[in-house]
């Protein structure tokens, strides 16, 4: 049986999901998220301890979400594992949810949502400027595990932040793509890498007023704890 406990947050209501989320969840889950909140109330899902999330589900979620939407709040997951996001992209329903990967990322996002009428880049993406080199290639998990044999592909990451990258390439991909993504920083002997996942928010294929370069702006959806600390580190000492 899926746990689910309430805790508050400046600016939304975080709910800690515990368990495998399924269709006897349903009325649980909208007593939570939807009667249990006032009206405009955000949402951030913590499944940081979900462990599965089955097909019906994911339409539930779904209409949970713009149901909040519709009362004028929104709605964030957070904090989700590979085996699990590999659900959301085997169903192709990435693109309608908003993830990003920690709490600290779903606030700031929630607060620059409410203080900036920007374009989609700026609202998305406030980096830092970096030149680092790295490799991506596409993630799939699925039944067979990831696929190790598959290349990856030289890019140069030219804006970084904990939330995305703006990645120089001539490889891009369509929005919603989910990338497998190595960032070597220029840090002591051995340059370790930073590893994670990131979801393609759109691709430029020319220089233009929204692009720094031909390549893709990514948002992040996992980076385990010690990745984390790693990028947090390197991102404190280069601001």
């Amino acid at each position: 049986m899926l746990k689910i406990d309430s805790r508050d947050a400046a600016y939304a209501t975080i709910l800690d999901l515990t368990g495998e989320i399924d269709i006897e969840a349903e009325t649980r889950l909208k007593d939570e998220a939807v009667h249990g909140v006032p009206s405009g109330t955000n949402i951030i899902w913590n499944f940081s301890e979900v462990s599965n999330v089955s097909s019906t589900a994911l339409g539930i979620l779904l209409d949970i979400s713009k149901e909040i939407t519709r009362n004028g709040g929104t709605s964030r997951i957070v904090n989700i594992s590979p085996e699990v996001l590999d659900v959301f992209q085997v169903h192709k329903v990435i693109q309608a949810f908003s993830i990003l990967p920690d709490e600290k990322s779903a606030l700031r996002r929630i607060v620059l949502d409410q203080e900036k009428e920007g374009d989609r880049y700026g609202r998305l993406f406030e980096r830092l400027k970096v030149k680092l080199k790295g490799r991506m290639k596409l993630f799939r998990k699925g039944r067979q595990g990831s696929r190790e044999t598959e290349p990856y592909t030289e890019v140069e990451a030219s804006s970084l932040s904990m939330g995305g990258i703006f990645l120089k390439t001539g490889t891009t991909y369509d929005a919603n793509t989910v990338l497998d993504i190595r960032l070597a920083l220029p840090t002591g002997i051995f340059k370790p890498q930073v590893k994670l996942l990131a979801k393609v928010v759109w691709s430029a294929d020319k220089e233009s007023d929204g692009a720094p370069s031909k390549g893709m702006a990514l948002s992040t959806l996992f980076i385990d704890e010690d990745e984390r600390k790693k990028l947090e580190n390197f991102l404190k000492k280069s601001a």
